[in-house]
């Protein structure tokens, strides 16, 4: 009788399968690893009529790395799918994964909307192996000081507002890694989860079923300390958010606003009861990322550059006491900073304007605030030469 072998092919990790020979996936390393050595946030993969456009966003802007013709877009995007967990399958489908690669110490979260050339992938890199440290993120000693209080803090609601891509939830992160979370409960509510934290509970919402609302809910019966809410949407999420504040818990979250007062505004927007923002509210801010001089290059104001800074801080009742470290870009950058992105800039920074309970209070009874606003606090950078003077003048 003869038998016949049957050969069961071990099943590959996404990790094995970037390394593979092909030369789609040798095409897609070479994206991933280039955007790694570039510190890109982001990784674009385009469609168009000739072909796919990759784009990296470094430093908040995107820049081309590179296309590819017609002739190789459908297996390049093929492939890009299958190394990030996507289906090949649902071809002009919506679609969202999660990929982890531990050869390249990266995380990816991943997203397909289909276009008319095809379907569009952007790629969000994770780094694995960087801790988030509250101390290393490049906030001024004062802000930094007044940050690590808020963790020593045993009850309250804590608010960070800023656009998509403003560091929000690495400066929550941060927040979360200053506190002994063996002593602590920690739970965060995240959609998605952004970074594993250890020794802390993290729901993801990825179910419609299951919402902050709910998830907020069903953690105040796990004894929790200290929570995490990735994002406050609506009115049952922030009275819920409010509620757990005033029954001892520590709670950290974001809300969409424009600036540290807003976010109290955008709260009465809510109909949240403004007793409960003015006795549980502790901490209401406004972070935006700031490009960062490259240290290696950049050049002193020029007097005419001086001459029109100092009229406009005049006109926005702005002012320095020194103007002698205040710097501006190298247009012509250096072997440091002049890569894909821009001349002159290497990394960014962030800055925060926030308010404290007693300015949140006084703010609420129609007594100014006289807080450090944006501006003034991207203007405390440019007096250290860290951001070009120019930099002010955009922020809104």
């Amino acid at each position: 009788m003869n038998h016949s072998l049957i050969t069961i092919e071990e099943s590959k990790t996404v990790d094995q399968k970037i390394q593979a020979t092909t030369p789609y996936a040798s095409i897609f390393r070479e994206v991933v690893s280039k955007a790694i050595e570039l510190g890109a946030s982001d990784i674009h993969i385009e469609p168009y009529k000739g072909g796919i456009r990759i784009l990296f966003r470094v430093d908040g802007e995107r820049s081309l790395y590179k296309t590819l013709d017609s002739l190789h877009r459908q297996s390049f995007i093929n492939e890009a799918k299958h190394l990030a967990s996507l289906s090949i399958a649902r071809k002009g489908k919506i679609q969202d994964a999660r990929a982890s690669y531990p050869s390249l110490k990266l995380d990816i979260r991943a997203s397909i909307l289909p276009v008319i050339h095809d379907d569009n992938l952007v790629m969000r890199l994770l780094d694995t192996s960087r801790n988030i440290d509250i101390a290393d993120s490049g906030f001024d000693l004062t802000t930094l000081e007044q940050l690590k209080e808020l963790t020593k803090m045993q009850n309250g609601l804590v608010l960070i507002s800023g656009p998509t891509g403003s560091g929000k939830t690495s400066t929550l992160y941060g927040l979360i890694n200053q506190i002994d979370r063996i002593k602590k409960n920690v739970i965060t509510i995240e959609n998605p989860v952004e970074k594993e934290i250890d020794w802390a509970s993290q729901v993801e919402i990825k179910d419609k079923k299951l919402t902050f609302a709910d998830a907020l809910k069903a953690s105040m019966r796990q004894d929790p300390d200290i929570i995490l809410v990735g994002e406050i949407r609506d009115r049952e999420s922030a009275e819920l958010a409010l509620e757990a504040a005033g029954t001892g818990h520590l709670v950290f979250s974001t809300i969409h606003a424009n600036n540290a007062l807003d976010v109290i505004s955008r709260l009465d927007d809510l109909k949240v009861s403004l007793p409960k923002i003015k006795s549980y509210l502790r901490f209401s801010a406004a972070q935006r990322l700031i490009k960062k001089l490259c240290p290696d290059c950049k050049l002193p104001i020029s007097p005419e550059n001086l001459k029109d800074f100092k009229r406009y801080l005049k006109a926005n009742s702005l002012g320095l006491d020194d103007y002698s470290q205040v710097m501006q870009r190298n247009p012509n950058g250096c072997k440091k900073c002049s890569r894909i992105g821009e001349n002159g800039v290497s990394g960014r920074l962030p800055i925060l304007e926030y308010v404290n309970k007693t300015q949140i209070t006084n703010f609420l009874n129609g007594v100014a605030s006289n807080h450090t606003d944006m501006k003034e606090a991207a203007l405390n950078k440019a007096k250290d030469g860290l951001i070009c003077f120019s930099q002010i003048k955009e922020i809104e």
